[in-house]
């Protein structure tokens, strides 16, 4: 009995880890951020700056792990996290977002539902994202923080 239900619970967890491929995706991975644009009227706004820095990580559990910063932010002048100026905790807050929780996806869209967010009001929310993959470019649309859809491009990871 302890052999068949291992070997069940085996079966379970490869169908489980192989649903995500299952469904036409190939989401799983680490994948490096590119760019993060806002493109609103013709102009585009780097949301991250230039050059920002940053990983998302879909595990094939089903949890992912997101974290976008400015490659420019301050240095707190106090050196400690915890004593910074308002201008400082400006800049901070505007040039980083990070998310965690789980995932669900099919060919054309992931849906993160998200447990904790750094921008609090995301916490609870489902936010349903069309997406597509070339190669090892993963190129998804964000419903951002302003209103406006974010166009996000990652590299994947190897």
């Amino acid at each position: 009995m302890k052999t068949v239900l291992m070997t069940s619970a085996a079966a379970v967890a490869m169908l489980c880890s192989n649903a995500l491929h299952a469904q036409g995706t190939d989401l799983v991975g680490t994948w490096s951020l590119v760019s993060s644009d806002i493109v609103n009227d013709g102009s585009k706004t780097e949301t991250f700056g230039p050059n920002p820095q940053g990983s998302l990580i879909f595990g094939s559990d089903g949890h992912y792990a997101l974290i976008f910063i400015r490659s420019d932010l301050p240095k707190v002048a106090s050196g400690n996290r915890v004593v910074t100026t308002p201008e400082e905790n400006k800049a901070i807050a505007g040039g980083l977002v990070a998310t965690y929780g789980t995932y669900t996806a099919d060919d054309r869209f992931i849906t993160m539902h998200i447990a904790h967010a750094t921008f609090a009001n995301w916490a609870g929310a489902n936010q349903q994202r069309p997406y597509t993959i070339s190669g090892d470019s993963l190129v998804y649309t964000s419903p951002g923080t302003t209103g406006v859809p974010t166009v996000v491009t990652l590299q994947r990871v190897k």
